[in-house]
């Protein structure tokens, strides 16, 4: 059952395994597709190879519900749902375990049985960045702890309309 965080949530209620997955892995990878609403959260941890034919990492998927908005030219009077647009998006973080950064704190913070949805925001740009023909766009988590709800901005990016931005046709 898919449904918005303020309601019963199945797709995107985090296990035990989450969590753990979560805290463990080496980076994340968090994308939706075309014409969806459903994200993806892939964990991935580096693993020593002992032979050619021995995989080089382990991953775990995360299912969870995504949204998102596709700001047009004129900002807020012409902004779109990403599922309307048609656009995707991608967005890999590397989880340095030593240092002090948002993800590490979202991993640290959320517990089994918090729901997530991926919020994400293409073309959130201001009048210099658009000056320039950059866009900016930016990945924020959500989490629903029973009353409590909370937010993580994970990653933002600013550049030129091309394939290293992280929402794209």
């Amino acid at each position: 059952m898919t449904t918005t965080l303020e309601t019963t949530v199945e797709l995107g209620t985090l296990t035990k395994t989450d969590i753990v997955a979560l805290r463990q892995c080496d980076r994340v990878i968090f994308r939706t597709d075309r014409n969806s609403t459903q994200g993806l959260i892939r964990c991935v941890k580096a693993t020593k190879a002992k032979g050619p034919f021995d995989d080089g990492e382990r991953e775990h998927t995360i299912d969870c519900e995504a949204r998102g908005t596709v700001y047009g030219q004129d900002g807020l009077s012409d902004c779109k749902s990403l599922r309307e647009t048609g656009r995707r998006a991608f967005a890999l973080l590397h989880n340095y375990k030593h240092d002090a950064h948002t993800f590490g704190t979202f991993a640290a913070l959320v517990r089994p049985g918090d729901a997530i949805r991926l919020k994400w925001c293409g073309s959130g740009s201001n009048q210099y960045e658009k000056n320039a023909g950059l866009h900016h766009d930016s990945l924020t988590v959500e989490v629903k702890r029973g009353k409590h709800r909370f937010a993580f901005l994970l990653d933002s990016c600013v550049c030129p309309d091309n394939s290293a931005r992280m929402i794209s046709n």
